[in-house]
């Protein structure tokens, strides 16, 4: 998204409906493809910290709420988490 009051929006959102415990974001530029032809773009990437039983509402309801019509939703890996953080996390979204 292009603008930081969207990315803040799409953040709340998140937070508020429990899907995340976390939403940090920042600008970046991008370079992609659309529609037959190289855009540029000044964006904001989130970086969504959420549980893993979350994922799969999460990346619902980002789809219904972002202003693109094909954001870009990626679920990476984690191979190890600190246990204090996992507890924040756990607490901030299921319980």
């Amino acid at each position: 998204m292009e603008r930081e009051g969207d990315a803040e929006k799409l953040a709340s959102s998140l937070l508020s409906e429990k899907l995340a415990a976390c939403v940090s974001f920042f600008q970046v530029r991008s370079l992609y493809w659309w529609e037959g032809k190289i855009e540029r773009a000044q964006e904001f990437l989130l970086i969504i910290k959420t549980a893993d039983e979350l994922i799969d509402r999460l990346i619902e309801h980002l789809a219904e709420i972002h202003p693109y019509e094909v954001p870009e939703i990626v679920v990476l890996p984690v191979e190890r988490v600190w246990e204090a953080y996992e507890r924040w996390l756990m607490d901030a979204t299921l319980r």
